[in-house]
């Protein structure tokens, strides 16, 4: 069975890595204009690569115990893994909050949600998600491990309110609350689109906000769903092994790899420069035929002459 828990690890793992990877590497080294958008959707994918990377790496380890380090290097591992799932789940709120500016205020978005603006709450995203760790630091009162086949946090009365605020109650509110800013985002919209005057000329820029707002609500519902899987509905098949499995670990690897492919691949940017990097356009030889007439060099293009083929 472990063997098939680990199998199931690492194909989850590897496609999730691809997709955030690749999404990484473009938002960073190849786009060519950077937005407050694809600045967010980088921090989304470090933190997608930073769970991904240490589940397809440390939970093999820990499963098959083939490690057994000091608890003060285990217990920094549950903390930098909890690091890369909350600058995922902030991020979440602020791509709910720049595709609200960018679609109904425009002139504010401008503002708000500059680069340079963007990449401050950037930093703050990663400071409140160093700060969220904090509690997970006392070995005997609290921390986030790996235990054979789940990550946990220890059961002591100390640990459980921490986890049921910051896990739990943090993760509902971040629902509640992306959720509400998408309805608002969307009904708004489609009552601008309705006052205004019909015009035969389309707007490419909105229809390119919209098409990012569909991609924000998908990644939120990605969120949504694995909060409520794993804290509605994993908790009624506790200590069924294979189906427990699935509903906690898994599924978390499986968000991560989801948001990475919804934000990243499904980018149109993005996923022409992956398909033209698959798909390499056929090169066409334009032959040019010469035809000497009296000594003077001629192409088929210019000469006048009624000559056969």
């Amino acid at each position: 069975m472990d063997i098939l828990y680990i199998i199931i690890i690492f194909i989850i793992s590897i496609f999730g890595i691809f997709f955030n990877g690749y999404s990484f590497y473009f938002f960073i080294f190849k786009i060519k204009q950077k937005t407050s958008f694809t600045i967010l959707a980088t921090n989304v994918m470090l933190g997608n690569l930073i769970v991904l990377v240490i589940d397809i790496v440390w939970v093999p380890l820990k499963m098959l115990n083939l490690v057994n380090l000091p608890y003060i290097i285990e217990d920094r591992v549950g903390q930098v893994i909890l690091i890369g799932w909350y600058c995922s789940e902030f991020t979440h709120l602020l791509l709910s909050l720049n595709r609200f500016f960018a679609i109904i205020a425009p002139l504010m978005y401008q503002k708000i949600f500059s680069n340079t603006n963007t990449v401050y709450f950037s930093y703050i995203n990663l400071f409140l998600s160093c700060c969220m760790v904090i509690p997970y630091s006392f070995h005997n009162n609290c921390i986030f491990t790996y235990d054979k086949y789940f990550w946990v946090y220890l059961e002591t009365p100390f640990c459980n309110i921490v986890s049921k605020i910051e896990d739990f109650g943090l993760g509902i509110l971040m629902g509640i609350l992306v959720f509400s800013i998408d309805i608002t985002t969307i009904t708004l919209y489609l009552y601008k689109r309705k006052q205004k005057k019909s015009t035969t000329k389309k707007n490419n820029i909105d229809v390119k906000q919209i098409r990012i707002l569909f991609q924000t609500i998908l990644v939120n519902i990605s969120l949504v769903a694995c909060c409520t899987q794993f804290h509605m509905i994993a908790p009624y098949y506790a200590n069924s092994g294979t189906i427990e499995f699935i509903l906690t670990t898994a599924q978390w690897m499986e968000y991560h790899s989801i948001s990475g492919f919804i934000l990243g691949i499904c980018y149109k940017d993005l996923y022409l420069h992956l398909k033209k990097s698959i798909i390499k356009p056929k090169i066409v030889e334009n032959k040019i035929k010469t035809l000497i007439i009296g000594g003077i060099n001629h192409t088929d293009s210019n000469s006048k002459s009624n000559v056969k083929k």
